[in-house]
């Protein structure tokens, strides 16, 4: 199983970095969703050995992360600015790298983080789903805050914006496709990615809506029966979104 997700925390980490304050919305959820990434990143890093998942503070952030996946872009859990992307979405971000890196001092290989994908598929799963959903919830935001001008003037940052979300998007598709998983983690990740197909949609240009669209229609063949028709949502939703700044930079 090779795992698309790295791809898209580019996009993630130039989000984040738009951040000024760094606050998470001052809410009790979002509260408790930083107490727990902050544990479970205090444990990763450059040379530490990556906790198993038993291990108290990797429980505890799954626990807060599946909350906060459930409720991200509600008022427990606001998606309505750069901070909030900075405090929720990049601490997803850290974790996941923290992971696919393996505790290695330097940059890991393409190869290497695909291997570490499946060895920490279990520790990896929940926050991969909260990442993927959190850019989701802010791309709406990004939609509507950012000027013409500021498309024009950073161009590279959108491109890299677009991509990550493509990579989590087809990274979702692909998780729904892959027989090696099991069936409920398959199913949460195209549920998933049918709820937020049209707000992904938001930042794909084009022939990316194409390229997506097409795949999901695809995968109809490989998917469980029950599963089939959110493959049909996700192509229909894709194509029918509207298409704005983002989508046309």
């Amino acid at each position: 199983m090779k795992m698309r997700f790295f791809a898209g925390l580019a996009g993630a980490a130039i989000l984040a970095g738009c951040t000024n304050a760094g606050g998470s919305g001052d809410t009790a959820l979002a509260a408790d969703y930083g107490k727990a990434a902050d544990a479970l990143i205090a444990k990763l890093g450059p040379g530490k050995p990556i906790p198993p998942a038993t291990d108290p503070d990797v429980r505890a952030y799954e626990a807060q992360a599946s909350k906060a996946t459930a409720a991200i872009g509600t008022d427990a859990l606001p998606a309505t600015s750069f901070d909030t992307f900075g405090a929720l979405c990049g601490k997803a971000t850290t974790i996941i790298q923290a992971y696919l890196h393996g505790g290695a001092a330097g940059e890991a290989s393409p190869e290497a983080m695909n291997a570490n994908a499946v060895r920490y598929i279990d520790q990896l799963f929940t926050p991969l789903l909260f990442s993927a959903r959190c850019t989701a919830a802010h791309l709406p935001f990004v939609e509507t805050t950012l000027s013409e001008q500021d498309l024009k003037d950073k161009p590279q940052a959108v491109q890299q914006i677009r991509g990550g979300a493509f990579g989590q998007a087809t990274g979702l598709l692909q998780i729904a496709t892959d027989p090696s998983l099991d069936a409920p983690r398959r199913k949460r990740a195209i549920d998933l990615l049918a709820g937020d197909a049209g707000k992904f949609a938001i930042v794909f240009n084009a022939e990316q809506r194409r390229q997506l669209a097409d795949a999901a229609r695809q995968a109809q063949a490989t998917l469980p029966p029950e599963l089939k028709s959110q493959a049909e949502r996700i192509s229909t939703d894709i194509a029918s979104a509207p298409c704005g700044k983002l989508c046309t930079a």
